[in-house]
């Protein structure tokens, strides 16, 4: 490294393979860190390459050959130094500070070791009967995508049943009527759900403010976490209803 005497051992980092963006779960999006945990390992650099022992002695021995245990432990401290500082500086925290001593280590538990992270994960499939929660996310999710595509009530309804994932989430029993299409009942069936839905709309409604959801569509201010996840749940629907996956 630039600014070390010849024959001198500086902190190199070891190249460590990185791991494939596509090996990540599609379906889990990292919440804290915000910039998500591959980034801030990317900031945080490789480890340190290993510091040859022989080679530290002999660089000992060049350097004081009275006091050869005495000189290799100061250029091992020495290195360690030099080492925590290039750390600390990729990291943005000064040495001196305790606090941000403590953050480096917070940082460092949360990269390596899985410490204090949070991820987003979609909503689990609902099996059962419909209920007032049911009635709720799909009364949202059309409002959302009236609100963010444009859709009419009748289209936000179609791309829902199209999408597997989607409607997954609400219960169906297939119609009993062979000359009905699955797509046409599912449809149908998610329809009259929504025509239920606004039967109930003020205990709907009364749920959504007890669970905080939705700002623009219910009119009113969420929390900064609170607003990343709805965010993060109708980023997931939203975009994808009705593609081909």
């Amino acid at each position: 490294m630039k600014g070390h005497k010849p024959g001198e051992i500086g902190p190199k980092r070891a190249s460590v393979p990185r791991v494939r963006k596509n090996a990540v779960s599609r379906y889990q999006r990292s919440v804290i860190p915000e910039d998500g945990i591959d980034e801030l390992r990317r900031r945080i650099g490789d480890p340190f390459e290993p510091i040859d022992f022989r080679q530290l002695i002999e660089q000992a021995r060049q350097q004081n050959p009275t006091d050869v245990d005495k000189q290799f432990e100061h250029i091992v401290q020495e290195i360690t130094t030099r080492q925590l500082n290039e750390l600390l500086s990729a990291m943005r925290i000064k040495r001196d500070d305790p606090i941000d001593f403590r953050i480096a280590f917070e940082t460092l538990a949360m990269a390596l070791l899985g410490v204090g992270q949070v991820v987003w994960r979609p909503p689990a499939a609902q099996q059962h009967g419909w209920t007032l929660a049911n009635y709720a996310t799909l009364y949202s999710l059309v409002e959302g995508l009236k609100k963010w595509q444009g859709l009419s009530k009748r289209a936000a309804i179609e791309k829902i049943a199209s999408d597997p994932q989607v409607r997954s989430w609400f219960p169906y029993r297939p119609q009993q009527r062979t000359q009905i299409s699955a797509r046409s009942g599912r449809i149908d069936a998610l329809w009259q759900a929504l025509m239920r839905a606004k039967q109930r709309k003020s205990e709907i409604r009364s749920l959504l403010r007890s669970k905080k959801p939705l700002e623009d569509v219910f009119g009113r201010t969420l929390g900064r976490w609170e607003a990343r996840l709805v965010e993060l749940d109708i980023k997931h629907l939203a975009p994808t209803i009705g593609k081909k996956r």
